[in-house]
């Protein structure tokens, strides 16, 4: 059981090593931060959960919860 969840936590750090360095930078670097950055409020915002960005935002999440629970269910077996 235990090599089965380090298993799980490898293909899922993996994933989200791959998705974190896939990601396009959301700011304009040290001057979106002070200027504001550039802001998606248009039109097409609206199917904003279906682009490739939410999806790859949605996989970081999930992977790093099967991570976290992972490890906390392998440290409550041992």
């Amino acid at each position: 059981m235990s090599t089965a969840l380090m298993v799980i936590v490898v293909i899922a750090s993996i994933i989200l090593i791959v998705n974190v360095l896939m990601q396009e930078d959301k700011t304009g670097g040290l001057s979106g931060s002070i200027g504001g950055g550039a802001t998606n409020d248009s039109a097409w915002s609206k199917s904003q959960g279906r682009s490739y960005e939410a999806i790859s935002d949605k996989i970081v999440i999930i992977s790093a919860i099967v991570i976290a629970v992972s490890i906390v269910i392998s440290l409550a077996i041992k």
